[in-house]
């Protein structure tokens, strides 16, 4: 959905027309790609966690337990998290760079890394809002969608019903947030090759 909306927001951008179908044969296409790039970022933040905790298995044990060796365990896990929050900013638009950019998967995530670095703060709070938007959104539909599953209770169909339909609502807002992330990708790259934004936007 991300890549598809991404595409569909670089083709207007560029006068092109792009039909459902033309769109989820370019996701499809891509769906390797951003899987790759998916797993990359989640096996580098599996050793980051891991050299953590081996870290602070090592000062326990070499140290014992007690405030020193505690208080340095704390500092290595608080480091941890700083790295792989840094980290998941950076690279927080790899599907949006899929989506517009002819690269692969580390083409993308080079590609996010870069935008982004210059202007970490700002995407942070991006995120935040967009995370909170629909947080909100995805609660609201929750509570519309309660009495599907109270109805569930004395007939075990509407569960799936509930589930069909709690499915295609969600659908609107994973692409509202797709488009979101495609916005801001573009934004950053107007920021950083103003002079080439339109032509690099497939």
């Amino acid at each position: 959905v991300t890549v598809a909306a991404g595409r569909a927001l670089a083709s207007h951008r560029n006068e092109k027309s792009a039909t459902a179908g033309d769109l989820l044969r370019f996701a499809m296409k891509r769906l390797g790609s951003g899987v790759a790039a998916g797993v990359t970022l989640l096996l580098g933040f599996a050793v980051i966690v891991a050299i953590a905790g081996l870290a602070g298995w090592a000062l326990v044990t070499g140290m014992g337990v007690d405030f020193f060796s505690i208080f340095l365990t704390m500092v290595v896990a608080l480091t941890a998290f700083v790295v792989v929050t840094w980290l998941t900013v950076s690279f927080s638009l790899y599907l949006a760079a899929l989506a517009m950019d002819e690269v692969g998967a580390s083409g993308a995530l080079a590609s996010s890394f870069r935008l982004v670095r210059g202007r970490w703060w700002p995407t942070l709070g991006f995120l935040l809002l967009t995370g909170l938007t629909v947080s909100v959104a995805s609660q609201v539909i929750s509570i519309v969608m309660i009495p599907v599953f109270f109805l569930s209770l004395l007939a075990p169909w509407f569960l799936a019903v509930g589930y069909g339909l709690l499915t295609m609502l969600q659908g609107p807002v994973a692409a509202a947030t797709a488009v979101a992330y495609a916005v801001w990708y573009v934004d950053l790259r107007a920021r950083h090759e103003p002079e080439l934004v339109n032509e690099s936007l497939l």
